[in-house]
């Protein structure tokens, strides 16, 4: 019958052959092409990301570059202003040529309005989607800006779906991938990458009550409002504190 033999005693297989160990990834320019810095102060969700991702590949060697709108703060990566909030979406091809120059790959965080950066970079260029905007365009632009909604909303769903026909989009969750598909993007060209998580703080002790939190940045589109108003009919129910 089968006996158990201990490892120590079974005889040594065939050692594998040995192969060196990986050499590090040869450093790369990149630049990411966003529409804020982290330390703007509307900064949100998707400029830690672009941050974490900056920081992470600085710290690999590679040689990291951002290219945004509004104030640039000092980083370990190089942060680049290209003018104002909104002017820098024109200015951004201009700023690229004279400051930034040559690059590895650009990645264009496609956040609403697009850059249009394959119409004037001729290398790799990577599109990172958080969610597509689609209704938000008119919470966000609403009353006598509605015709600025209905620009918005075309600009992005052509710059997704039309001149992007092979470029990769890197969508950050399975929602946002499907979003992309309802507005006609091909399945083959999307990938998804979901974000990196940091491990937790120490815990803090116990809310002697229920205790509910929303985390997000104070703007009209992200409906805090709603939150509140439905906040009063929940409150009677679970007697807790906010």
């Amino acid at each position: 019958m089968p006996q158990h033999v201990p490892s120590s005693l079974r005889p040594a297989s065939p050692s594998a052959p040995q192969h060196p160990p990986a050499l590090p990834p040869h450093p790369r320019r990149i630049t990411f092409l966003a529409h804020r810095d982290l330390g703007n102060p509307s900064a949100g969700g998707s400029e830690l990301l672009v941050d974490r991702l900056a920081d992470g590949l600085t710290r690999l060697g590679h040689q990291v570059t951002l290219l945004c709108g509004g104030p640039a703060s000092c980083r370990d990566y190089r942060v680049v202003s290209a003018g104002g909030a909104y002017g820098h979406y024109l200015r951004a091809r201009s700023a690229f040529a004279r400051q930034v120059g040559e690059t590895d790959l650009l990645v264009e965080v496609c956040n609403g309005m697009p850059y249009l950066a394959p119409l004037w970079h001729r290398g790799p260029t990577l599109c990172l989607v958080n969610h597509v905007h689609t209704d938000l365009w008119r919470m966000r632009f609403g009353g006598p800006l509605a015709p600025a909604a209905r620009l918005g909303r075309r600009l992005e769903h052509w710059a997704l779906t039309g001149y992007r026909q092979r470029g990769l989009l890197v969508a950050v969750s399975p929602s946002t991938a499907h979003a992309l598909r309802a507005i006609g993007v091909e399945r083959e060209r999307i990938r998804v990458v979901h974000n990196g998580v940091e491990e937790p703080g120490p815990r803090a002790d116990r809310s002697p009550e229920p205790l509910f939190v929303a985390v997000g940045r104070l703007v009209e589109y992200k409906r805090i409002d709603l939150l509140l108003r439905l906040w009063e009919r929940v409150r009677p129910v679970t007697g807790a504190g906010c």
